[in-house]
């Protein structure tokens, strides 16, 4: 795997214990200070719509240009209109007039900078796959770079879970 080759590092053994704050370098300490969480989210979900009404313009815009202004009419925010729910961001067409299923992924880094998938996005993908598109947004303050993976994401990439949901057993005491 060309991917894998120069990225290999040696893994330490696991501290023991629990690091204390008092123990961390006062840089380090004035960072958790500072660190809000809420903030983090807040940009993270700007970012993610601006990177969304890039494409959304970009759709309506290269539409028009190929004819087919009728359908650049017709292009829909979902996920602004209607909620993160539907498993897609944008409802779009092909120079066909096929429906388009376009998911927005957008971040600061470069173009292997890991993204998350939620598990509907996925199931919605999985069930689309002719329809469906999932355009990666990468150095979108920089140079606004992307690239378009057509169909099941999961020819291309990774995934790995996350996140999990946690349920209270009845058994425990």
């Amino acid at each position: 795997n060309e991917l894998a080759e120069g990225t290999t590092f040696t893994l330490d053994a696991p501290p023991k214990g629990q690091v204390q704050k008092e123990h961390l370098p006062s840089f380090m300490q004035d960072f958790a200070r500072r660190f809000d969480p809420a903030e983090r989210d807040s940009k993270n979900r700007k970012l993610g719509e601006a990177g969304e009404e890039f494409v959304l313009e970009h759709e309506k815009l290269s539409l028009t240009l190929q004819g087919k202004a009728s359908l650049a009419k017709n292009v829909v925010w979902i996920s602004k209109e209607e909620g993160d729910a539907a498993g897609y961001d944008i409802l779009s067409f092909d120079e066909r007039g096929e429906k388009k299923f376009i998911e927005v992924k957008t971040t600061l880094g470069g173009n292997l900078t890991p993204f998350f998938v939620s598990r509907n996005e996925l199931a919605f993908c999985k069930a689309n796959t002719d329809n469906y598109r999932l355009v990666r947004l990468h150095d979108f303050r920089m140079k606004r770079a992307g690239f378009e993976l057509f169909g099941d994401v999961e020819r291309y990439v990774g995934l790995s879970p996350e996140n999990y949901k946690a349920h209270l057993r009845s058994d425990s005491s």
